[in-house]
């Protein structure tokens, strides 16, 4: 089922591809006619869903909690957003004779949101919701794209909102210090836009220690953001030719971490220069790249661009690991403990006014749990985190699982609903809920100043359908819309789940 799902949701629609979801929809047409135990498919849906949920959290703890201040309006905007659309859902959904349940089902696939349905088919017991998920989901995705598509063919005034994508690409200088500056000067006009990675004092070329002296004459190779490329070189002095690294005595190269000793601590924690005269200049994690500060938290399967001495370098490689085999197996402790403690906070009941309740469920008590290991990184001697690529992969076969679960126990009664006079009242109530949520958005970062990529980017955040945010890198490099995806994507999912509870009331 899953195979075929997966199939499905490769075949292109235009710019649309479902992926994971085609195992929803691949569900459904064979849940029509298959009759399987409703414990086993219930079991199969929290196993799914508590998974992806949970990955999804510890992927984006540490950049939700990071960036919460700086993030705060978008957030707020999203908030917004996602309780205004729910509204809007539940009023217009009335006029057009439709059920909460039902309802429910449609804002979550209007906004691409699988653990709402999650919960919407937890706190009611039936299967109404997915059938309502199923109808909105492709009418949601699509009017996203559409007007994804719209507001970045219209640029806006955007004060409020610079391009720091020069942030994000580095440049090699080698600069020669004719000023005096210090160190701490450095760190203190710079922060983390740049790392010097070797000091050449007349003959003899050393890696720098934690806090280097620095003296006029020194040749510096440094590792520099673009945007601060040029007031960096100015600060020191004078840059010099590029040349190729070539020293006898020192070698700059690509170490992988597979040791779980490291796993979860920051760089200085490793005292690398005083154990080896090493330095970390670079590390690429998944397609993220970053140069290397004290505080910077490190992951297994991480690359680190590390310069040592070369008598030294085998000493590294075996403190670090550098084994991808060893870093490929999974850290079980992370997953199923990090499961455990989330599926116990999803037992938490938590009082609403009227004296009503609803259970966290297995899709807050992941989320939650994720997000605060994520964050953490590490717990005495247990890393929370899984590398990058074992961790999408564990998204999209949770996901899988769920979506093939809910489409086999609500096969039927898609069928009987879909191409009735409620199925065409649902897709439209879709249009309408995708509208109002973008809309909504839209207007209100336009007049706070903000571009149109990050808009388009937040928008993509609002729905987190790979479709969308890839259609929206695909029609601008600015990268801004990454930044605006990962502003919202968190709040966005929170309140998603949030809400349904209240829906139903």
């Amino acid at each position: 089922m899953i195979v075929l799902g997966t199939l499905f949701g490769m075949i292109p629609f235009g710019p649309l591809r479902f992926g994971a979801a085609g195992t929803l929809f691949v569900g459904l047409a064979f849940g029509s006619f298959i009759d399987l135990d409703d414990n086993i498919l219930s079991s199969l849906q929290e196993l799914g869903l508590g998974l992806f949920i949970y990955m999804q959290g510890l992927s984006a703890g540490e950049a939700f909690f990071k960036g919460f201040s700086t993030q705060l309006k978008h957030m707020l905007l999203a908030t917004v957003a996602v309780i205004a659309a729910a509204a809007a859902a539940l009023g217009v959904g009335s006029l057009m004779g439709l059920s909460p349940l039902a309802v429910t089902g449609v804002f979550s696939g209007a906004t691409t949101s699988t653990a709402s349905l999650a919960v919407a088919q937890q706190q009611s017991g039936e299967e109404l919701p997915a059938v309502g998920y199923s109808l909105a989901y492709p009418v949601g995705v699509a009017v996203a794209i559409l007007l994804v598509a719209f507001i970045l063919r219209h640029s806006w005034p955007a004060q409020k909102d610079q391009d720091h994508s020069a942030e994000k690409i580095f440049r090699s200088r080698t600069i020669k210090v004719t000023r005096d500056i210090s160190y701490a000067e450095l760190r203190e006009k710079f922060a983390d836009h740049f790392v010097i990675a070797t000091i050449r004092r007349g003959r003899d070329i050393d890696v720098p220690g934690d806090n280097p002296e620095l003296h006029r004459g020194d040749v510096l190779r440094v590792l520099v953001t673009k945007a601060k490329a040029k007031e960096l070189t100015d600060a020191l002095g004078k840059r010099q030719p590029q040349t190729p690294f070539v020293d006898k005595r020192l070698v700059n190269e690509t170490v992988a971490i597979s040791n779980e000793d490291i796993e979860g601590r920051k760089v200085k924690e490793l005292n690398l220069f005083s154990r080896y005269g090493a330095r970390i200049v670079r590390v690429r994690r998944g397609d993220e790249e970053f140069l290397a500060t004290n505080e910077t938290h490190l992951e297994s399967g991480d690359d680190l661009e590390i310069v040592v001495k070369h008598d030294r370098l085998g000493d590294v490689r075996d403190y670090f690991g550098d084994s991808v085999t060893a870093y490929s197996q999974l850290n079980w402790v992370a997953l199923g403990g990090g499961l455990t403690i989330g599926y116990l906070i999803s037992l938490i009941v938590v009082p609403l006014p009227g004296g009503a309740s609803f259970e966290l469920g297995f899709a807050l008590g992941p989320l939650i749990t994720g997000l605060v290991l994520g964050a953490l990184h590490r717990t005495s001697r247990i890393p929370w985190q899984i590398p990058s690529p074992i961790n999408t992969a564990f998204q999209q076969w949770g996901l899988a699982i769920f979506l093939a679960s809910v489409g086999l126990s609500s096969g039927e009664a898609f069928v009987s609903t879909a191409f009735s006079w409620m199925g065409l009242k649902s897709m439209v109530l879709a249009a309408i809920i995708a509208v109002i949520i973008i809309g909504i958005f839209a207007v209100a970062s336009r007049f706070m100043g903000q571009s149109e990529t990050r808009t388009s980017g937040g928008i993509s955040g609002l729905f987190g359908q790979p479709a969308v945010v890839n259609y929206a890198t695909g029609a601008s490099s600015d990268s801004r819309i990454l930044t605006g995806y990962t502003s919202t994507i968190v709040v966005a999912q929170f309140m998603k789940i949030v809400v349904i509870p209240v829906m139903l009331l």
